[in-house]
């Protein structure tokens, strides 16, 4: 169908010999003509086997024998510098990767559509479902390690409950930490067995006691064994509510972090040691200030602010200062 050649049938549009209609008898919500025409001859309006693309200064002219296939995957010139050549295969395999690491460990949605890079990124079912092959082989793995080492009593798991700062989203994590024997050295291991988002479920120490062993169970690690595992979680009346029926130990660093808390609590440190509390107050508004000014860019060392919730931060402070 198509005999004439682009730079001829560019010349015909130039002298009106051919002109440029909208397709007839589009179907309603089909994207592929909204940026085509058709070229066809000015007085008999037949076809001539070309379309034009509209969109911007591009005008490119794509031969058409009934098929929008190639009118799909058009880039317009004047957005081609956002595109480049397809992506080789193996390029593909390791951008796939990425994204599944980064959807599986960000808690990211596997819809990125919005990114505009068809021709590298995989569909989001791609995505989820490597997502799951992952998983599995991961499990397939590292389950008998952890039963192993639950079996042998060297095994904790920590609890730990968070919160979205952005959806205000109540979740809830929890780690294996145990000894792998498998080789001729121990090797401390900690594995994230999983997270559960809580939406309308109270967020009750029976409701995730029970989430934990349902959770525990698709993994194929029995109630039996949980109870030979030693918890390590906060001191979350919940949590311990939840953890009753098992072993406990209250977290290290949180009792840390409760300790100085109070060590550090402006009525405490006011009435039991005051210079204590004038050099930390001094030294915290000096901080600030040179933070403000952008005068800690002349410094050879920057300036730590201590932040409340953390255990360590006064510490980084008081440091940074004095050296």
């Amino acid at each position: 169908m198509t005999t004439i050649t682009k730079d001829v049938m560019l010349k015909k549009l130039a002298d009106w010999t051919c002109i440029l209609i909208n397709k007839v008898g589009v179907r309603s919500g089909s994207s592929s003509w909204e940026k085509f025409k058709v070229v066809v001859e000015r007085d008999a309006h037949l076809p001539v086997g070309y379309v034009q693309c509209q969109n911007g200064n591009c005008g490119a002219l794509l031969a058409y024998k009934g098929s929008t296939t190639g009118m799909n995957r058009h880039k317009c010139k004047d957005n081609r510098h956002f595109s480049s050549v397809a992506a080789a295969s193996v390029d593909k395999i390791s951008i796939r990767e990425k994204c599944v690491l980064m959807c599986a460990t960000d808690l990211r949605p596997f819809n990125m559509e919005q990114i505009s890079a068809q021709d590298v990124l995989p569909s989001p079912r791609t995505v989820a479902r490597r997502i799951k092959e992952l998983a599995d082989q991961v499990s397939s793995e590292r389950i008998p390690v952890l039963k192993d080492a639950i079996g042998k009593n060297p095994c904790s798991m920590t609890c730990d409950p968070w919160t979205d700062s952005y959806r205000k989203t109540y979740y809830l994590t929890v780690t294996s930490i145990y000894i792998d024997e498998s080789t001729d050295k121990w090797k401390i291991k900690n594995s994230v067995l999983l997270t559960k988002r809580f939406l309308e479920v109270a967020k009750t120490g029976e409701h995730i006691i029970t989430e934990i062993h349902e959770q525990m169970a698709e993994l194929q690690i029995t109630s039996s064994e949980l109870r030979q595992v030693t918890f390590d979680t906060d001191q979350g009346a919940n949590i311990k509510k939840g953890l009753e029926a098992h072993k406990r130990l209250p977290c290290v660093m949180h009792c840390i972090n409760t300790a100085l808390r109070h060590t550090f609590n402006e009525g405490f440190l006011v009435d039991e040691i005051p210079a204590a509390y004038d050099s930390i107050l001094t030294i915290r508004k000096l901080v600030g200030f040179m933070k403000r000014s952008g005068l800690v860019a002349r410094l050879d060392k920057t300036l730590h602010h201590d932040v409340e919730t953390r255990w360590n931060s006064v510490y980084m402070m008081l440091d940074s200062f004095h050296s």
